[in-house]
């Protein structure tokens, strides 16, 4: 049985021996959600996944574990629960740092090598359970199974290939850094609490990731920060910064935000961005 054990090591320990490459971590995660729905298709509902109750054996085939139940259940908790393991494979880190943590550190933020499409699929799966776009583990197997070609000679987490240094101009890779940084720190202090500390962070990695023509990040971003100004000055929670030029400055990032995810084709999205987008010009008329 010893032996067994060690020739099929966990998700857990994978990551614990070496960080993953981008594309084998895709490819974990591929197997990962083939594998969820054949269980699905029997009508099985696993209900307990995680890195440590995932194992794989040296081709990669893959065990899930004991599952649950062979009737009820609730197949949208299992595909959010792989939803973790994949952002998991894919950063070595969790999604929300501490149990009140209301929205994961986007992949990048954590592993710039993840391929932007790849990061929107896994913030899809990460949306509330029942709620993701992905009405199945097979809809996420083909999603993932089409960005495969995008993950191929990627480098390892947070390793810099000399390819890459050559590539891509070092001032370049700080201002990411720098931009993902501001980003990370704001979302920390949104989750404090502290909205009056978060929106100049949401606005300097707004201005660096439109230096450097990210869109998918300034998506993400004008979102963030239309929805921290939105709390706190509709919801009162920090009435400082009820400001003509911030809510300006908002307003504009939210259409550019739409202009991107009309382009993108992310509908819930770019509505997600015309709803605060008029809910601050409606603060802003009564200013």
């Amino acid at each position: 049985m010893h032996s067994e054990q060690m020739l099929r090591p966990t998700l857990a320990e994978l990551l614990q021996a070496n960080p993953l490459s981008v594309s084998r971590a895709l490819a974990l995660g591929s197997r990962l959600f083939a594998e969820l729905e054949a269980l699905h298709c029997q009508g099985i509902v696993h209900g307990h996944l995680s890195l440590a109750s995932v194992s794989v054996d040296h081709d990669d085939n893959m065990s899930l574990g004991e599952v649950s139940s062979s009737a009820g259940g609730d197949v949208a908790g299992d595909i959010y629960a792989a939803g973790v393991l994949l952002y998991e494979l894919l950063t070595g880190a969790a999604p929300f740092p501490d149990a009140g943590f209301e929205m994961p550190i986007p992949p990048r933020a954590l592993n710039v090598q993840i391929p932007s499409p790849l990061e929107r699929v896994v913030l899809a799966l990460l949306d509330t359970p029942g709620t993701t776009r992905f009405a199945s583990a097979q809809a996420v197997l083909t999603a993932l199974e089409s960005l495969e070609p995008l993950a191929e000679d990627v480098a390892l987490p947070n390793e810099i290939s000399a390819r890459a240094q050559t590539e891509r101009p070092q001032s370049s890779q700080r201002h990411t850094k720098g931009a993902f940084a501001h980003l990370v720190t704001a979302m920390l202090a949104v989750n404090r609490g502290q909205y009056a500390e978060a929106v100049p962070l949401y606005r300097a990695a707004l201005e660096e990731f439109r230096q450097l023509n990210k869109t998918s990040e300034i998506l993400h971003v004008a979102l963030l920060l239309g929805e921290s100004v939105y709390r706190a000055c509709v919801e009162g929670l920090a009435p400082s910064l009820i400001d003509p030029e911030l809510l300006s400055f908002t307003r504009v990032a939210l259409a550019e935000g739409g202009r991107i995810a009309q382009a993108e084709d992310q509908r819930e999205a770019f509505r997600e961005c015309e709803r605060l987008a008029n809910a601050l010009e409606a603060l802003q008329t009564q200013l």
